[in-house]
């Protein structure tokens, strides 16, 4: 697919229940301190100008020090595409999510299968088991 990449068409109301899962492993991961401060990625209420800042503020202070800094950006292009969903499950299983919370996030990914549309016409439905889905409110 190149730099191409599908995106999920879900129905209403599984969007609204992936929302609300999301909004649940999210509070559960602030609660219990399993994101860092510095990891910013997707979380609500941070900003990607107020990490530049950080950066530009910490580069300055070494440079005023005499210090040398060294910066490596590391782009995880189509990351969420490839993590087996079977070791996303395992993943959230370690952290501490389980019960219905991890109940309901097994079942939206229950017997995942896509199909491409170009046009009008519909590729034959084939089933996947890596990737988040794209455009789904509890991806990221």
């Amino acid at each position: 697919m190149g730099d191409t990449r599908g995106i999920a068409l879900l129905p209403t109301l599984t969007k609204v229940i992936a929302k609300v899962v999301a909004q649940r492993v999210n509070f559960m991961a602030e609660c219990h301190g399993l994101l860092a401060k510095e990891q910013a990625g997707f979380r609500t209420m941070e900003e990607c100008t107020a990490q530049a800042a950080t950066l530009y503020e910490i580069a300055t202070k070494r440079s005023i020090r005499n210090q040398r800094t060294y910066i490596a950006f590391i782009i995880y292009a189509k990351a969420y595409d490839k993590v087996p969903q079977s070791a996303l499950i395992r993943k959230l299983e370690s952290i501490g999510i389980g019960g219905h919370l991890l109940k309901v996030i097994k079942a939206l990914y229950d017997d995942p299968r896509m199909c491409v549309r170009a046009g009008s016409s519909l590729s034959p439905i084939v089933n996947y088991h890596c990737g988040v889905r794209q455009g789904c409110p509890a991806s990221p």
